[in-house]
């Protein structure tokens, strides 16, 4: 985005140069599109300079938007300060086990719609239950809050302050006009905090009903026999989702998908027609019914095979769904519901599995409940000839997002541009589907500021699927060395920062004593750097070795790695490339994909004992074979990745002659080239959890 751009999409939340406010009137309220929502906002602020480095940012609301931004600014060595009311962060969808959350299942018919993972700079999650997705995220945040303290313990003005039970929060100006404060009272007193930007992060309101994220609102009723009618009363998407749950058995996202695609050429057909209509209806021309006319024009024999499978799993009980609505057509609204949610509707009121019922709801005097003045027993057996003995209702509205404005408690003219920002967000063409307006690297950030070493995040998978080869290695070369000599090792991925190639440490360092080093972790250097750079420019290995002052002085000038080298006491280091097929290219040209790296304080630590460098390639070896098996069979998933290929070139090892300390053409000549089947990003991973490589 240009610098005007960011302007522009700042202007939807923007009450005060100093303040702004996420959500409220935007549509695309899911886990997923408001973190999305909040990063795009942090970023937008920091591309204009509005946000920067040392700057502290008060945040109201420890929900997901509030948490997200507070991980963003964290990350890029802000101050954060987090107001919150409730005694937890994420208080709504704390202990819900009954709601399944699905980062992508707006994007259906995408093909990243499947994906179970997110793939955002902070905060990433797996699709679970709302329960275990808060305990992902949390983990994290706990995570880089702890990174962040231990990074600023000794700069007294470089805090984190986080104020949960919140009895009273307020914004007041500051005697300072580039400072805003936010107060806030809890039982310990009242907490004044100087702040550069104040973001509302108070998210949309309290339900008209029952909590959708209340256990017992819905699972009390699935497996119950005698509850054999429930109305569901709202057609948003809480309310749809609540219709498909209560009639299908086992109904979840997972088992969706898998549905749609057990008959292949039927879904990509059935996909086309679908993303052809979603194409259309971001045509601002739509009417009210289009959703529902553009279904009516698909052959039934396309989604015949969902149909059946939706009948076998129907749970021996009649749905109702009510809404407002005279004529159903109007409920298939995409800016209310998914595309999928709407689609599964469309099957189930065609085929009669859920029936369509409008009207005022109302309560008549013996607590018996009314549609359009009849008992709703009766209107039943008029409308569809269905005897109900007895039903339950389920009440879906939405949020009030009235009372989140009266909340905010602002001034004249800030309530005036407020009611700017509801047209803005209304007319905009962000209104509803949210997407990324940043890039991965944007959070690149500098740790250390005399070497400019840049860190980039790294998700806990990325440890998790890499420690058992890493730490099983240093084992091996630690037993044949029986502990005497010091050595550590590390893996670095191949990636592009703001286009240009960079590698990444994107494992901790194993060794030195069997310690494990997490500082590196995520530092970002460039590809001219190091043998490490040479090893994925070449696609060769390197050794080289501190044995020759000189030759070794015009290898460290040749990497630019003097003062580095100086201050590090190593003798020796290694490095062994994976290559893998550039796509394209059906696997006739190799790019690298990552890097083993070693340093050990004994120079002939590689070459003393032959079985030193067996060890390194058979452990890498079958680390490669685990890696792409799991992928194949699906436990392991990683994200894709936009990086631009560079083929590996051979005769970079005639820019530097091989001698006494430097060498290329180390590895016995039976050992063929570590190559993964594909090229894996290595960005956001996610692993079944029974996954352990190398058991």
């Amino acid at each position: 985005m240009t610098l005007d751009k960011h302007e522009e999409y700042l202007s939807l939340f923007k009450i005060s140069p100093q303040k702004y406010l996420i959500g409220i009137y935007q549509n695309g309220i899911t886990v997923y599109k408001q973190q999305v929502r909040a990063l795009n906002i942090f970023f937008a602020l920091v591309k204009t300079k509005k946000l920067k480095k040392g700057d502290t940012v008060g945040i109201i609301g420890g929900g997901i938007a509030g948490i997200t931004f507070a991980a963003a600014a964290m990350k890029s060595n802000m101050k954060v300060v987090i107001a919150e009311k409730e005694s937890k962060y994420l208080h709504l969808q704390h202990g819900c086990s009954i709601r399944i959350l699905h980062p992508y299942i707006y994007d259906w018919p995408d093909d990243n719609a499947f994906l179970p993972f997110t793939e955002l700079p902070v905060l990433n999650w797996k699709c679970n239950s709302a329960d275990d997705v808060v305990k992902q995220i949390l983990d994290e945040f706990e995570e880089i809050e702890k990174d962040f303290i231990k990074e600023f313990e000794n700069e007294l003005d470089m805090t984190f302050n986080s104020y949960l039970n919140a009895t009273e929060i307020s914004v007041e100006n500051s005697a300072d006009e580039n400072k805003i404060v936010l107060s806030v009272k809890d039982k310990e007193g009242l907490h004044p905090n100087h702040c550069d930007i104040i973001i509302y992060a108070i998210g949309y309101g309290r339900e008209n009903g029952i909590s959708y994220w209340e256990n017992d609102s819905v699972a009390q009723l699935i497996n119950v026999a005698q509850n054999k009618c429930v109305i569901i009363s709202g057609t948003g998407d809480g309310g749809v989702s609540d219709s498909l749950r209560l009639m299908m058995e086992g109904f979840n996202y997972n088992t969706i998908f898998a549905i749609l695609r057990s008959h292949p050429a039927k879904y990509n057909n059935l996909k086309k027609i679908l993303q052809e209509i979603k194409d259309k209806s971001k045509s601002k021309i739509v009417d009210d019914v289009f959703l529902y006319n553009e279904f009516t024009k698909i052959n039934s024999n396309n989604y015949e095979y969902i149909k059946e499978a939706m009948v076998k799993k129907k749970f021996d009980r009649k749905i109702y769904l009510h809404g407002r609505f005279k004529d159903i057509k109007k409920v298939f609204n995409i800016n209310k519901m998914s595309l999928l949610n709407a689609f599964l509707l469309y099957i189930a009121q065609e085929y009669g599995l859920i029936k369509y019922i409008s009207g005022k709801l109302d309560i008549g005097a013996n607590d018996n409940y009314l549609i359009r003045g009849i008992d709703l027993k009766e209107y039943l057996k008029n409308e569809f000839n269905d005897h109900i003995e007895n039903y339950q209702i389920i009440k879906r509205y939405g949020t009030n997002r009235r009372h989140v404005w009266k909340g905010l408690k602002l001034s004249k003219s800030e309530n005036e541009q407020l009611a700017k920002i509801k047209k803005a967000q209304e007319d905009s063409q962000n209104h509803g589907i949210v997407e990324p307006q940043f890039e991965y690297s944007d959070l690149i950030r500098i740790k250390d500021e005399n070497q400019r070493r840049r860190y980039e995040f790294c998700t806990k998978d990325v440890s998790e699927i890499t420690k058992v080869y890493l730490s099983k290695l240093y084992k091996a070369l630690n037993d044949v060395y029986e502990n005497k000599f010091p050595f550590r090792l590390s893996l670095h991925r191949v990636i592009d920062f703001n286009a240009k190639k960079c590698f990444q440490q994107i494992t901790p360092y194993f060794g030195y004593n069997g310690k494990i080093v997490k500082s590196s972790q995520g530092r970002v250097f460039d590809f001219g750097r190091g043998n490490v750079g040479f090893s994925i420019k070449s696609g060769l290995p390197t050794l080289v070795t501190r044995e020759n002052e000189s030759e070794f002085e015009e290898i460290l000038n040749y990497f630019n790695l003097t003062e580095e080298i100086d201050n590090n006491h190593a003798k020796s280091f290694l490095t062994l490339p994976i290559l893998a097929p550039i796509p394209e290219t059906k696997g006739e040209k190799l790019c690298t994909n990552l890097i083993l790296f070693i340093e050990a304080y004994y120079a002939d630590f590689f070459t003393y004992d032959p079985s030193v460098i067996d060890y390194i390639y058979s452990f890498t070896n079958s680390f490669v074979y685990h890696i792409d098996a799991e992928v194949e069979n699906n436990r392991i998933h990683m994200s894709e990745t936009n990086i631009n290929y560079l083929e590996i070139d051979r005769e970079l090892s005639d820019l530097f002659k091989e001698n006494t300390c430097w060498k290329t053409d180390f590895l016995p000549k039976k050992l063929k080239p570590l190559i993964f089947d594909n090229f894996y990003s290595f960005n956001t991973i996610y692993t079944d959890r029974n996954t352990l490589l190398f058991k």
